[in-house]
């Protein structure tokens, strides 16, 4: 890896490790903890929202009931997915996929101006 050219790391950075990263590795600072904030703020919610419903779901799925298994199974994977179609998850997920694409796109961009 040590043969990789610095735009192909700032790429890779930027779209493996996270949005922004690659920008800082090509000294764009500002530009980096731009990319970084605002990627960092669906991320932060997203997984938020996640585990808070999570801990929900498995209340339920702990719950002593008189529900036989399958219908019991039934009720908590349909609220395990109930967290995946609300609109609030649904814009978070589009955000952070457009942001880290745009970073990715824009650290390429900038490999490119520098070579």
């Amino acid at each position: 890896m040590s043969n990789m050219k610095m735009g192909q790391k700032a790429v890779l950075l930027s779209c493996v490790v996270f949005p922004g990263v690659g920008h800082i590795y090509l000294n764009h600072y500002v530009r980096g903890l731009l990319f970084l904030s605002l990627t960092a703020l669906p991320t932060i919610y997203f997984f938020v929202e996640l585990s808070t419903h999570m801990i929900k779901v498995m209340a339920i799925a702990e719950s002593p009931t008189t529900m036989d298994f399958v219908e019991h199974y039934k009720q908590v994977m349909t609220e395990t997915l109930a967290i995946f179609k609300r609109n609030d998850m649904l814009l978070a997920k589009a955000i952070m996929l457009v942001l880290w694409g745009l970073a990715t796109w824009d650290a390429y961009r900038l490999s490119e101006e520098k070579s």
